[in-house]
């Protein structure tokens, strides 16, 4: 693994490239785009093993933090999703010039997974297009985080006065959400983008409704496919009920590098 700076030097992002083994080189590469806040330091381990996975068998690929995140540059509070979007953009740009190849494809998580499908929506040079879990709508989102942040006050042994509690826009789960961030978080909207028409995508979800099988019937036949499938298991984005440790998907890591390596039931 490679671990190094890109883009623009006044917006400089964290990258970390694991290279394939030579011997089993598909000349092929995949940005792998986290989740945000809390999620992203929850996943922040399945996504190390599954880049692992992935070059193990055979593919460049690409960790990142997008700006303001991470340890990439800028202040927490100044992310935003469109200059999100024109990360993905500069990390695809980044392992082509690193590994010189063509085609690129994208793995996105939570938010992540939205602001890689509205990326792709305009990129026909990404090959695949894989959202796992996707945020299908930036309200609807919102309010799961505002949600999730009422619950951990709920929880707490010492709660805080309520003169303490902020309203929305302000914090959830321990990172700030200005009112320029929620406003251009509720403007994203999967069912009113326009289908990614040159990918392969798929459709991954493991919460027990599959309420993302709507958007996957919505864009069969405007994309080069588009699969969906429903694995219910642990959403290791939030914290359950009951459980604090961090744990990895081994199904749902399974079943994406099968997925790109051809072996997909």
């Amino acid at each position: 693994m490679n671990v190094f700076f890109f883009g623009p030097q006044d917006l400089q992002l964290y990258g970390a490239y694991h290279a394939p083994d030579f011997s089993r080189d598909r000349r092929e590469g995949i940005v792998l785009c986290p989740p945000v806040g809390q999620g992203y330091i929850r996943t922040h381990r399945a996504f190390l093993q599954l880049a692992n996975r992935l070059s193990a068998a055979g593919y460049h690929v690409l960790r990142f933090d997008y700006s303001a995140t991470g340890d990439s540059a800028g202040e927490s509070a100044s992310g935003h999703p469109r200059q999100w979007i024109t990360d993905i953009g500069l990390a695809v740009q980044e392992l082509r010039d690193t590994a010189d190849m063509t085609h690129i494809s994208l793995i996105g998580l939570r938010l992540g997974a939205t602001l890689a499908a509205v990326y792709a929506a305009g990129a026909p040079e990404i090959s695949r297009l894989l959202l796992w879990e996707p945020a299908l709508n930036g309200r609807t989102y919102l309010a799961g985080l505002a949600s999730a942040q009422d619950q951990w006050l709920a929880d707490l042994l010492y709660p805080p006065p309520a003169e303490a509690v902020q309203p929305k826009s302000v914090e959830y789960g321990g990172f700030p959400y200005p009112e320029t961030l929620h406003a251009g978080i509720e403007e994203l909207d999967l069912f009113a983008l326009r289908p990614p028409g040159h990918q392969e995508v798929l459709i991954l979800q493991n919460q027990k409704e599959p309420t993302a099988r709507p958007l996957a019937d919505l864009w069969v036949g405007h994309t080069r496919s588009c699969l969906y499938r429903h694995l219910p298991g642990a959403r290791i984005w939030v914290k359950e009920s009951g459980g604090g440790a961090v744990l990895i998907p081994a199904e749902t890591l399974s079943a994406i590098t099968d997925y790109f390596c051809g072996e997909a039931e």
